[in-house]
């Protein structure tokens, strides 16, 4: 059967990258980080890799998965193209930059028929959910928290999935997108140094462009440390954006009932973005969880310079205590072996 992409002239400014490589986990955390981006450019694989073992997760889809992706990339630069001539800057969309990140966001959502597995009402301008309105169920599977399920057939995600295939489309096409965090939310930037700005594209009808303000005390009011921690609302890095992904990981593993992985999932989470609010509560959580289990069930706490879970709540609870080390610190090889879902 023909597909979308199979009727289009391929544009020359899309770059093709069902062919690279999804990594493995281990390989994204053990990298030199200076080196990180000239690794791994697509952040569709780091995603993808950041979802491997978990609940609902094909590997063997991921080929198909990247594949589609460039569909993608080739519709939304055809459509673009196709519109074109009917574009006038008006005060909704004033500037070419603002009708190329719409019609990125336009088609790969309507093309491709993506949704939010929560299907927040119509119209609602949608800025995130809280925790306890996702029930345990829906936390356990992988593909409302990352690519693949929009991918797949089902076609759900969430604010933690859409904004990323929109930055792994656009990127495709060299658009400078963005991912940008608020609090329970995500949403894409254009963001060259010159124009910013902000797209809003999780709900089912609604795309807009809001001020970093609309996000502000959504969706409950931001406390101060929130609001002061300088980590909400600004463009993040490549690295960043993996803190996020394997803070997904990590609350997948959790309700999955892995925590020693989800432990290790959050704490390097909180390596690479150590300015993120609510990493070290999650990592908390996690490890006052596993202090709760009868001590037959307790895992073994890991110390090591890149992973450091000591399960008694001071490595988040209390950061100014340093854990003691024990005496032969495992190797990093030492602990992805005792940790293969990590």
């Amino acid at each position: 059967m023909n597909t979308v992409a199979d009727n289009l002239s391929l544009p020359g400014a899309v770059t093709l990258l069902s062919q690279s490589l999804v990594p493995s986990i281990q390989e994204l955390l053990t990298t030199d980080p200076d080196e990180f981006v000239a690794r791994f450019p697509d952040i569709a694989a780091v995603n993808l890799a950041c979802a491997r073992g978990l609940p609902n997760c094909d590997e063997s889809e991921f080929l198909k998965h990247m594949s589609l992706l460039d569909e993608m990339a080739r519709a939304v630069a055809v459509e673009t193209e196709r519109f074109r001539p009917n574009f006038r800057p008006n005060p909704s969309c004033p500037t070419e930059a603002s009708y190329c990140i719409y019609m990125l966001a336009k088609v790969c959502r309507d093309h491709f028929k993506l949704r939010h597995f929560m299907l927040p009402e119509r119209g609602t301008g949608f800025t995130g959910i809280l925790y306890d309105e996702v029930s345990k169920e829906q936390w356990s599977d992988s593909r409302n928290w990352f690519i693949h399920g929009l991918l797949g057939s089902g076609r759900i995600g969430s604010c933690t999935s859409l904004p990323v295939l929109y930055a792994a489309v656009g990127r495709r096409l060299g658009y400078p997108i963005k991912l940008v965090l608020a609090l329970c939310h995500a949403f894409i930037r254009w963001d060259d140094g010159i124009e910013r700005i902000n797209l809003e594209a999780t709900g089912p009808d609604y795309i807009n462009s809001h001020p970093d303000g609309y996000y502000i005390d959504q969706p409950r009011p931001w406390t101060h440390h929130e609001k002061t921690c300088g980590y909400y609302l600004r463009s993040i890095t490549p690295l960043e954006e993996l803190a996020m992904m394997l803070s997904c990981r990590a609350v997948v593993l959790k309700y999955s009932g892995n925590l020693l992985d989800a432990g290790f999932a959050i704490s390097k989470a909180s390596v690479l973005a150590p300015n993120d609010p609510n990493y070290p509560k999650l990592g908390g959580q996690i490890e006052l969880e596993i202090a709760s289990l009868p001590l037959s069930r307790r895992p073994v706490p890991c110390f090591n310079q890149t992973l450091n879970i000591g399960f008694d709540g001071k490595r988040f609870f209390e950061p100014e205590q340093s854990l003691r080390p024990r005496p032969q610190m495992p190797s990093l090889s030492q602990v992805f072996s005792c940790s293969p879902a990590l």
